[in-house]
């Protein structure tokens, strides 16, 4: 949600280890704090390699975006269709 990556390099220099892990990006396009964009790369560099890739990204939200998710039902729903065993 609304993560910073861009300075983490391991990400980039591992990215093909997150081609099987479930994922589900949140990002507002109003953050100020860190820039929407910073989700958006990685999220570039999964499509159509990850099956398991989501992404919202959220046209009037901000940072603060978690305000929004965590009290829905939906996030909680989807974690739970995954497990360190069986990736669907």
């Amino acid at each position: 949600m609304s993560g910073f990556t861009s300075h983490l390099d391991d990400i980039d220099k591992n990215i093909d280890k997150l081609v099987d892990v479930p994922i589900w990006a949140f990002h507002g396009k109003l953050d100020t704090v860190v820039p929407f964009e910073e989700t958006e790369r990685i999220v570039r560099r999964l499509e159509g390699r990850n099956r398991n890739l989501r992404f919202s990204a959220e046209p009037d939200l901000g940072h603060s975006i978690h305000w929004q998710i965590y009290p829905g039902r939906e996030i909680y729903d989807w974690l739970l269709r995954y497990d360190r065993k069986s990736r669907r």
